[in-house]
């Protein structure tokens, strides 16, 4: 054996190591396989869970707005059973009034400016200066 030959040989047989089986390499690729798919399902519950959780928000920022309006109509209803409003109602919508008051209906602004007398329009008139004045008293 030539000096070349040894160490090639020496290079390519380790001692304990053995060409991998195809059992083997099948194996490997089959867990590479695996490892692939649940790390694409892992990621496809990640992008779910992000949009449930958008989901979640925009819903809870609804209920909320909801919730506000609630309690408005809710005030509103109030207010619409007091006496004081209903009262007020009674006198603007249908022109009813307590005993020995009196109920004074005007018309509208259009017919108020058409009845209204006409003001002739005044000039402005520069005032007079000082020395004018002091002149006209003296003379």
């Amino acid at each position: 054996m030539s000096v070349n030959n040894i160490k090639n040989y020496a290079f390519s047989k380790r001692e304990g190591e053995t060409k991998p089986s195809f059992s083997a390499s099948l194996q490997k690729a089959a867990a590479v396989i695996f490892l692939l798919i649940l790390l694409g399902s892992l990621l496809k519950s990640m992008q779910r869970a992000k949009n449930a959780e958008s989901l979640i928000e925009k819903s809870q920022a609804k209920l909320d707005k909801t919730k506000q309006e609630e309690k408005e109509l809710q005030s509103k209803l109030e207010m619409t059973q007091s006496e004081a409003f209903i009262e007020e109602q009674l006198r603007d919508k249908l022109g009813l009034a307590k005993e020995g008051e009196i109920i004074l209906v005007l018309p509208d602004d259009e017919t108020l400016r058409k009845l209204a007398p006409i003001m002739p329009k005044e000039e402005k008139v520069k005032p007079k200066p000082n020395y004018i004045k002091w002149l006209e008293l003296f003379i």
